[in-house]
């Protein structure tokens, strides 16, 4: 169960940095968080950072090998996973408010996770 929680954490953090990728090249409407520099660096946070720790739980390796394999599984996965997930799941309220819940559900399931492990 703590297994696939870790996935959906890494999943949803992944995502959030994807959601701002497709917003900041303009796939996406309504992104006005884009003009503010420190909102903009949350989903870069997100996929590279809080990525790391459910992903360091699921591999069982020291976590700066998997910060190195994260950052091309980000730039690799990150696009296709937020495509995926926001043709599904979009709330319709912007970019900025579905990268908040992707990171809100991660963090929420990394908890959980770390919990029952």
């Amino acid at each position: 169960m703590a297994t696939a929680l870790f996935i959906i954490s890494a999943i949803c953090f992944i995502a959030a940095w994807g959601t701002h990728m497709l917003a900041k090249h303009g796939h996406l409407d309504y992104c006005p968080y884009l003009s503010v520099p420190w909102m903009c660096a949350i989903p870069w946070l997100s996929g590279y950072v809080l990525a790391v720790i459910p992903e360091t739980y699921l591999f069982n390796l020291a976590w700066y090998w998997i910060f190195l394999i994260n950052i091309p599984v980000v730039f690799i996965l990150g696009y296709f996973i937020a495509a995926f997930l926001l043709r599904r799941l979009s709330l319709g309220r912007g970019a900025g408010f579905d990268i908040l819940i992707l990171i809100l559900i991660g963090i929420i399931t990394l908890v959980i996770g770390v919990i029952i492990q």
